[in-house]
């Protein structure tokens, strides 16, 4: 039903408003998002590069909307097992975000977050731990110790050291 909704909502605001409308962009990138959830990944996929190239034309390669779109993109892709990829996307968003929101802005920490765990599947462990580490201590910094995303920062360290098979620093950080 949602899926569906948005599909009309995406065609009255293209015929209204014009395909590269912000908001025309923005039903297409919820569009994107359900398609996913749905398991149709390549469907998405496209979804998402129409949305990223449009709002680059549109508001430029900086803009926070611009960055979500690549953001989602990357997260896409790494879920079809294209890590390299992903990480390109991910770094790309990450340095613009810092450019452009600042380095303790929860959605440049969000980037540095997805590219941590982008590094580690790519096998990489001391850079994703290194990542997560940045993450997590800005997370607390930036949003206290019991926010929800500080938790999964502290999570997925965990998960890093644990699988570098440091079994008490891991159960520490899950305490």
């Amino acid at each position: 039903e949602a899926e569906e909704l948005l599909r009309e909502c995406l065609k009255a605001r293209k015929n209204t408003l014009g395909e590269a409308h912000p908001s025309t962009l923005d039903s297409v990138h919820n569009l994107a998002n359900v398609v996913q959830e749905r398991g149709r990944d390549e469907e998405a996929e496209g979804l998402h590069c129409q949305c990223l190239n449009a709002r680059k034309t549109a508001l430029g390669d900086t803009h926070p909307s611009t960055l979500a779109s690549m953001s989602s993109l990357a997260l896409t892709v790494k879920k079809q097992g294209r890590y390299g990829e992903a990480e390109e996307l991910l770094r790309e968003c990450l340095k613009a975000r810092k450019n452009t929101l600042g380095e303790a802005h929860p959605s440049t920490l969000d980037s540095v977050h997805n590219l941590a765990n982008v590094v580690q599947e790519r096998g990489r462990d001391e850079e994703a731990e290194g990542l997560h580490c940045q993450c997590l201590n800005a997370r607390k910094t930036a949003l206290g110790d019991t926010h929800p995303s500080t938790l999964a920062s502290m999570s997925s360290l965990a998960l890093t050291v644990k699988k570098q098979g440091r079994y008490g620093e891991a159960e520490e950080l899950l305490r």
